[in-house]
């Protein structure tokens, strides 16, 4: 599912391909500086499959980042609301 297109790129939802960039991206050190932890293989595929059923009828989520003329992931981005208390409240949108 696309959910917007640009001229080089597009948001898309998580696609099985993407499962290895998506723990590569979690268990980065840069990456995740500024998160509790780095995921592990089994927690970064859990969070993989909550993110890729998450998208509900808003259309929050954290949509795949894919370069347009390969689909190829780059990264991800988008909106949702998070479920992080006592750190962020529900109420809230995330920004990632």
């Amino acid at each position: 599912m696309r959910i917007l297109d640009a001229e080089r790129v597009l948001l898309r939802n998580w696609k099985e391909a993407d499962r290895d960039l998506f723990h590569e991206i979690n268990a980065d050190r840069k990456v995740m500086e500024f998160f509790p932890f780095r995921r592990t293989k089994a927690e970064s595929d859990a969070l993989f499959d909550k993110v890729r059923g998450t998208i509900d009828d808003t259309g929050l989520g954290f949509y795949a980042l894919a370069d347009k003329a390969t689909d190829e992931p780059m990264g991800f981005c988008g909106l949702s609301r998070p479920n992080l208390e006592p750190q962020l409240e529900t109420t809230g949108v995330e920004i990632g």
